[in-house]
């Protein structure tokens, strides 16, 4: 199946291992403990130079994460964008108008915050301390910024 969208598509965390399954690709529940907090994108892959969501980014940066499935392979012809220990996929592209990524860069800190609270009886379950998470989360600027850039790519249209 190819990627045939016309316009910008984002996929972001559980939208993008549905994105990946209705491509015939793969994604799986997690093994390990639910991702939650403020992952570190420890790795922009460097074919990502020219990405109209993650050129010019750091090679690293903190993102808010919290996803139960990992994306375990893109769709045929898509372009792995960053990784992380906990995921060979944090972010794909496919084609010139489909992203997804394993974090939300929609997420601001105070969001992020109202989250864990809401779930630190989950969080208790998966022996995580609510209130220690919480001191972890941070602002993301880079990962709000591939949302930002992504809404101008939508606006414009693709190149």
């Amino acid at each position: 199946m190819a990627n045939t969208a016309a316009r910008p598509e984002p996929a972001i965390d559980v939208p993008a291992a549905f994105a990946v399954s209705y491509a015939e690709a793969r994604a799986k529940f997690r093994q390990a403990a639910h991702a939650r907090g403020v992952a570190s994108i420890p790795r922009v892959h460097p074919h990502a130079a020219g990405d109209p969501l993650f050129d010019g980014l750091p090679t690293r940066f903190p993102a808010q994460a919290t996803h139960l499935q990992s994306v375990l392979r893109v769709p045929d012809g898509a372009t792995v964008l960053a990784s992380s220990a906990q995921d060979g996929c944090h972010a794909f592209r496919w084609g010139a108008s489909a992203w997804g990524v394993q974090f939300h860069p929609e997420f601001a800190t105070t969001h992020m915050l109202g989250y864990v609270r809401a779930k630190h009886e989950a969080l208790a379950r998966e022996g995580h301390c609510a209130r220690r998470l919480s001191r972890t989360i941070s602002a993301t600027p880079h990962a709000r910024r591939v949302l930002r850039r992504f809404v101008r790519h939508a606006q414009s249209g693709p190149a």
